[in-house]
């Protein structure tokens, strides 16, 4: 089994991989690794991806496939952010204590607001540029 996961990670990236690729992922300290592609919608002769524990992400030059154990769950699995978690609970053994420590990706803020976005000539507000025209 994969080594503890790092602490700013949830979930062991390695861990992960090991349960859907049956191969065992090096341990070289920090740094990238090369492994086949996790996802297995391509064939690999030579490894075409790479696996960063320390950031607890994997990256497959062949088929683009790039992000972490959640989104490796939600690949394989096709199944919703919560539920990746449940599962990459049960892989890791890592249990989260309160689901408000998972955060679901997108947790941006919403972008701000201009006031007359609403004006038909185009204008801004504030601005010292002349309305646009606009063709009919």
């Amino acid at each position: 089994m994969a080594s503890s996961p790092p602490s700013n990670n949830k979930f062991d990236i390695a861990a992960v991989i090991e349960h859907y690729t049956d191969r065992t992922v090096p341990d070289r300290g920090s740094g990238y690794v090369k492994v086949s592609c996790p996802t297995g919608d391509h064939e690999d002769r030579t490894p075409s991806a790479t696996v960063n524990r320390s950031t607890g992400r994997v990256h497959c030059f062949s088929c683009q496939f790039s992000g972490d154990a959640i989104d490796l769950i939600q690949f394989k699995e096709g199944v919703d952010f919560l539920e990746a978690v449940k599962i990459a609970e049960a892989i890791t053994g890592n249990v989260i204590q309160s689901r408000s420590d998972v955060q679901q990706p997108g947790g941006r803020k919403p972008p701000g607001r201009i006031t007359d976005s609403g004006r038909k000539d185009g204008a801004v507000a504030g601005s010292r540029r002349p309305p646009r025209r606009i063709l009919d």
